[in-house]
C-alpha cells in the first residue's frame, strides 16, 4: 500500500492534527532512510520521490485547512 493510499484511508478516521503528526513522522523517517541508503529505499519504494511529493501535498492541504478553521 502506498503512503498516499494509506493517508486517504486514515483521513476519514483520524483528526487533522493526528494526520499532520503521522505525515511529519513519515516524511522525516523517509528523508533519514533515503539519506542513509538511497538505493535501498528506491529498491523497496520504486516511486519514492512521488510518494514523498504526495505526502508533502497532503501535509500542505491539512495545514491550510487547519488555518482556515
Amino acid at each position: 500500500m502506498s503512503t498516499h493510499s494509506a493517508l486517504n484511508i486514515l483521513s476519514g478516521h483520524w483528526s487533522d492534527q493526528r494526520m499532520l503528526a503521522a505525515i511529519d513522522t513519515t516524511l522525516e523517517a523517509s528523508r533519514r532512510a533515503y539519506g542513509i541508503n538511497p538505493d535501498g529505499v528506491e529498491r523497496h519504494i520504486p516511486d519514492v520521490h512521488s510518494e514523498i511529493r504526495m505526502a508533502n501535498e497532503k501535509l500542505t492541504q491539512l495545514r491550510s485547512r487547519l488555518r482556515r478553521e
